[in-house]
């Protein structure tokens, strides 16, 4: 199984943003999803800036 894992920030309406992390197998198909989380600490997990 190959993993691979994406990131974002996202704004889920309440003004708060948080980094949504998903980690993927995508040698199956379909794609399945073994993971996902969401943070409020974006700093510690992600160097990227908001947008």
């Amino acid at each position: 199984m190959v993993e691979k894992h994406t990131q974002s920030q996202l704004d889920f309406g309440d003004g708060k943003v948080f980094l949504l992390r998903v980690i993927v197998a995508d040698d199956i198909e379909p794609t399945v999803v073994i993971t996902e989380y969401k943070t409020s600490r974006i700093e510690k997990y992600c160097s990227c800036s908001y947008w």
